[in-house]
């Protein structure tokens, strides 16, 4: 940190620790003060469309101004990524158009823009999303509202953290398990199989609206079918 020009933080309570140890020549840019997160906010901003867009703009310029020499070159390079970027809104809305009113419920907030800009509804009971906002233990009252939402399949996707260890996340895994609701597995952390952002992101919507997919088209070919009235007779050709 100490050796760089530029030094990107996430802000909003992420890290915080960043900002306390930041040398005074370096020029700090923070993708929560970029898009106007607070601390409080969600802050994994980085599986955010738009934070993602704003914060390519800012680092682009930061750069220039540092280096105007080789602003074309920053400029370009921008210009790659943005239609990176487009690509795989495209590809997001293409597929997302197989899907009816999806909504999804959370162990842990991790995913939340990125399904925010998939189109689902969070479905989570408040009393523990407000507990997992706040980094607090969930009372009994809101686990049993999460294990009833389970077992009476409201939700079409469970998305659940594997990083965080709780019993009560097994607990939830295992209760969406057992009605057939598909758990999707998701970390703060890129898996060493993806070469960027892009594709990470890219992979986790692929698999996702599959899951949300099959499982939707699963719940229809099991309900029962509207019954269909008496078909009115013709007349006779005369």
């Amino acid at each position: 940190m100490r050796k760089a020009q530029v030094l990107l933080t996430n802000g909003a309570g992420y890290d915080t620790w960043a900002d306390r140890s930041l040398p005074r020549n370096v020029t700090r840019v923070s993708v929560a003060d970029t898009v106007g997160a607070l601390d409080g906010d969600n802050p994994h901003l980085w599986f955010s469309r738009d934070a993602r867009q704003a914060v390519a703009r800012e680092l682009t310029e930061v750069f220039s101004r540092l280096l105007p020499e080789h602003k074309a070159y920053f400029e370009s390079n921008l210009k790659t990524w943005q239609s990176d970027e487009d690509e795989l809104e495209s590809q997001m809305r293409e597929r997302s158009k197989s899907l009816k009113d999806p909504t999804y419920a959370a162990t842990e907030d991790v995913a939340y823009y990125l399904m925010s800009d998939l189109g689902f509804r969070d479905v989570t009971p408040k009393g523990y999303a407000k507990a997992m906002l706040d980094g607090t233990e969930p009372d009994e009252k809101d686990i049993k509202a999460f294990s009833d939402l389970l077992q009476g399949r409201q939700t079409n996707l469970l998305i659940n953290n594997p990083q965080q260890s709780a019993q009560t996340d097994a607990t939830l895994t295992q209760a969406a398990h057992k009605a057939s609701i598909p758990v999707i597995d998701i970390t703060e952390q890129m898996p060493k199989d993806c070469k960027d952002l892009t594709s990470w992101i890219d992979t986790l919507s692929e698999s996702i609206i599959s899951k949300v997919s099959q499982e939707q088209e699963h719940e229809a070919a099991s309900s029962p079918s509207p019954s269909v009235g008496t078909q009115q007779e013709t007349p006779a050709t005369k």
